[in-house]
């Protein structure tokens, strides 16, 4: 699994950036130019490509280039390699050690050639082949003394004392040493030798990392049967159907029509019917249809496309919409991958912007369906600007990228935040929301909701975490209920018109602050004449009239204990272990008195 890589002087990087990629998705966020696009291109660089001058810093020029990835070998994955080895024999040479995590490391050279260094967990270098040296040199001295070879004796066991990864064991051994040696002793060292040179395919997986950053021109409206493997996408289309270039070409020069009209059909609920499990945007579109027509006569492929919109009719893919081109395209693309996931290849996707032709539900759909389970085995490394590109619930899961003079990678929100911030402390209250509602955080998913669900609008993230997490402590089991942090108590009314708007039931919850008056005077004067939507203030169970805001809901004791400062860190962790933290029963009160406004004002 791959853990990390390291960039240095690559593009718009120059000294070197640390990125941690996480075992499922990363995502890559930032502004515009800021260095995305250049850390998935340099990722992609390990595939094997030479570093062009042109690529290195602008600073940095006469300096060499530097990318390398550190790969994770679990103690599973290493006794899986030695039930290989005893598999095919079970005396094998080359054992793994079990016990302990090992990494290697992936570099690629200025020239495009790789390289691979192996380490352990205190990051010295490891050598399997030296690991298992003592049990060779017992084995062969047992060997060569059983056969009586003892005037060749030093010399074999000098050449396998001395074994490592590059060892040419049988170069070193003259033909009339090999005649002197015997049949067998030389084919157990010809074994030996196979078993090194197979330790890099082996150990070092044949990782292929693919990189996409665009789908345009990928589907054809029409192609020409004998040119059907010249193209991947037209190839997988077939692939998934059950259909080989061998079955069109007989079934065309037999101008059988029920073949051909078989095929055409098979394209039509097979494809159908698998991308519909994908893409759940056109599930419920009876019209919605993936087809192909066979051109006997001119030995072309058709690819036709219907939809609810265009009803009976059917449409080239090239008058179909940019999001469903792009979208399939992804799809008919990435399926080879997926096909050929048995063969000794794993894949580790780079797409830069997938959601940039998606509306809203369709990029929900590529990340919960596509990347978090269709793609469940595969780590996937995105960059977007999106908000509904980002799981709300793994936000360990983003990478900041900043660019000053150079681009530098941030792995957490916090340390982008201490870079920014300098020496400040993180007590500013809001000092993360402006990263997170940057990044789409605020929004997230829940736009994507039922028109029947009931939306809450607070303030900032410190609400959101606090609310969402005193929902599941109190236990309140309404499903309906959504939460939308804003920026601020000035950019609630805003929200509200917006998602209202959009057809939404809105409540908003300010606090009771000049601010948050403010902002509840300008949703009255705003909706002067329409008694719709409605805002809650913060107050305790008693109906205190002095002012009160979110820390206020807390007892004296859960304030001191929980947010010995004003932070959203806290609250983040208040909502991390929500399912086992203890609060006051007057904390509880407090909360459930303000649920209990908030139903209220839905109810209304």
């Amino acid at each position: 699994m791959l853990e990390k890589v390291f960039i240095k002087n690559y593009l718009s990087i120059a000294k070197e950036q640390e990125l941690k990629i996480s075992n499922r998705i990363t995502t890559l966020i930032g502004g515009n130019a800021s260095g995305k696009t250049t850390i998935l291109k340099a990722i992609n660089k390990l595939n094997g490509q030479p570093i062009e001058e042109k690529e290195k810093n602008i600073q940095h020029v006469d300096d060499e280039t530097e990318i390398s990835a550190k790969f994770r070998l679990s103690p599973e994955r290493l006794k899986e390699l030695n039930d290989y080895y005893k598999e095919k024999n079970k005396d094998a040479f080359i054992l793994f050690p079990c016990d302990n995590t090992l990494y290697y490391y992936l570099y690629v050279n200025e020239d495009g050639t790789l390289s691979y260094l192996l380490k352990d967990e205190d990051d010295k270098e490891y050598d399997i082949v030296a690991y298992s040296s003592t049990r060779i040199v017992k084995y062969f001295k047992e060997l060569l003394k059983k056969y009586e070879k003892t005037e060749l004796e030093a010399k074999i066991i000098s050449i396998l004392a001395n074994l490592d990864y590059s060892s040419k064991i049988l170069e070193d051994i003259s033909e009339e040493e090999k005649i002197l040696l015997g049949e067998k002793i030389y084919s157990e060292l010809e074994r030996l030798n196979t078993e090194i040179s197979e330790i890099n395919d082996k150990l070092f997986p044949n990782y292929r990392f693919i990189y996409m950053n665009s789908f345009k021109d990928v589907l054809v409206d029409e192609i020409s049967i004998d040119s059907i493997d010249e193209n991947k996408t037209v190839m997988s289309f077939l692939n998934i159907a059950g259909i080989t270039k061998d079955q069109i070409i007989k079934a065309v020069e037999e101008e059988n029509p029920q073949k051909i009209k078989t095929l055409e059909n098979k394209t039509v609920s097979v494809v159908t019917e698998h991308f519909k499990n994908i893409f759940t945007q056109v599930k419920d579109d009876e019209f919605f249809k993936l087809s192909i027509t066979i051109d006997n006569k001119n030995r072309k492929i058709h690819f036709f496309i219907q939809n609810k919109i265009t009803g009976e009719c059917v449409l080239p893919f090239s008058a179909e919409s940019e999001g469903m081109k792009w979208y399939l395209s992804m799809y008919l693309k990435l399926y080879d991958y997926f096909e050929n996931e048995s063969k000794n290849y794993k894949y580790i996707l780079l797409l830069d912007e997938p959601n940039i032709y998606l509306h809203a539900e369709a990029q929900k759909d590529l990340l919960e369906n596509v990347f978090k389970l269709k793609l469940n085995d595969v780590q996937v490394i995105y960059s977007t600007h999106s908000p509904y590109m980002i799981d709300a619930e793994d936000l360990f899961s983003l990478r900041i990228v900043d660019k000053d003079e150079e681009t530098k990678i941030f792995n957490t929100t916090i340390d982008y935040l201490r870079f920014r911030k300098k020496d400040e402390k993180l007590d500013d209250v809001d000092i993360l929301s402006p990263v997170l509602i940057a990044t789409g955080i605020n929004i997230s998913n829940q736009l994507t909701i039922s028109p029947n669900d009931k939306i809450v609008v607070v303030e900032g993230i410190h609400d959101f975490y606090m609310l969402s997490a005193m929902k599941k402590i109190l236990k309140i089991d309404d499903k309906d209920l959504k939460f939308i942090p804003c920026q601020g108590a000035s950019k609630v009314p805003y929200m509200c018109g917006y998602l209202y708007g959009l057809g939404y039931k809105v409540t908003a919850v300010l606090d009771n602050d000049e601010d948050g008056r403010k902002a509840l005077e300008t949703l009255k004067y705003e909706n002067e004449n329409l008694d719709i939507i409605r805002a809650v203030l913060y107050q305790k169970r008693e109906s205190s009239t002095k002012e009160c805001i979110l820390e206020n809901l807390f007892s004296k004791d859960d304030k001191k204990k929980h947010m010995p400062r004003k932070s959203t860190v806290k609250y983040r962790e208040i909502y991390d272990i929500r399912d086992r933290i203890v609060f006051e029963e007057e904390t509880l009160e407090n909360f459930k008195y303000i649920f209990n406004l908030i139903n209220k004002e839905f109810d209304k």
